[in-house]
């Protein structure tokens, strides 16, 4: 399968006392989630990075779902300086899970940006600041991760299943022959 090469960043105009936030990362991809198309750069690093199809996909959704959430309660989207300044610390993550603290750490236990653009590129991305961009999504998730706590699974099961009922989570069948959204272990 193909999928398409352009991806497009929208975003919500801004002002100096409010920055502008990241609403959609593109307009068409092979996934759809409620409001937001993901690019198919997104895609290839859930499925490179997320431990088989299933548990990829089923990722993306909830990350997806979580930084919506938290964009719809008014939590501004961290700027790509300070996802930078995140990644130097050793914080980075992928789908919801924590990527190893010295993933790009250099020889000299300083942060190494090569190691950052390697690791971007072996995972479908083509380029560091497009891991960046990730990491804005990843951010956001997190703050409504850590905002929902012990509700987290109940309410991405309820939100999941709204979307998938109103016909507003898409996926492009030859990514995922099979693949059943939203169904979760008792």
């Amino acid at each position: 399968m193909r999928l398409p090469a352009l991806s497009l960043v929208i975003v919500a105009a801004g002002c100096s006392k409010h920055p502008p936030r990241v609403v959609c990362l593109a307009d068409a991809g092979p996934v759809r989630v409620d409001r937001c198309a993901v690019p198919d750069r997104t895609v290839r690093f859930a499925l490179a990075t997320g431990g088989g199809t299933e548990p990829a996909l089923d990722g993306l959704i909830d990350r997806e779902l979580l930084a919506q959430a938290a964009l719809a309660a008014g939590v501004r989207a961290p700027a790509i300086a300070d996802v930078r300044r995140s990644l130097e610390q050793g914080d980075a993550l992928a789908m919801g899970a924590e990527l190893p603290p010295g993933m790009f750490v250099g020889d000299d236990g300083g942060f190494d940006a090569s190691r950052l653009i390697r690791f971007s590129q072996s995972f479908g991305l083509p380029d560091a600041d497009a891991f960046l961009e990730e990491q804005v999504r990843e951010q956001l998730a997190r703050v409504m991760r850590d905002r929902l706590g012990d509700e987290l699974a109940a309410w991405l099961s309820a939100r999941c299943a709204e979307v998938l009922a109103a016909g507003k989570l898409t996926i492009d069948p030859a990514l995922a022959d099979g693949y059943e959204p939203c169904i979760t272990a008792p």
